[in-house]
């Protein structure tokens, strides 16, 4: 299973670099089924949600990640741009 997850999320990666960005969401959504801990697809998908300026459910993702992963100061990072991008201060 480990291994078909990893091959899910190399698939997603390489839809995102040919700019198949609905097919990777796809990709990344169905290994989230299968393994609701994998935090990197929800890097990814509030990633393709900043890409579609849609900040809070880019924000949503970001916390799903620090939910299981709450150590990497990147994705506090990314979630207080987006907060003061949409000047949410609070």
């Amino acid at each position: 299973m480990k291994a078909d997850i990893e091959n899910l999320f190399d698939e997603a990666n390489n839809q995102i670099l040919n700019k198949n960005y609905e097919k990777a969401e796809g990709l990344l959504l169905e290994i989230i089924k299968m393994e609701p801990k994998h935090y990197p697809s929800y890097e990814k998908l509030s990633q393709l949600e900043s890409a579609k300026q849609n900040s809070k459910k880019a924000v949503f993702y970001l916390k799903k990640y620090l939910k299981y992963n709450n150590q990497n100061p990147d994705i506090w990072n990314q979630i207080g741009n987006i907060y003061f991008d949409l000047k949410d201060f609070k």
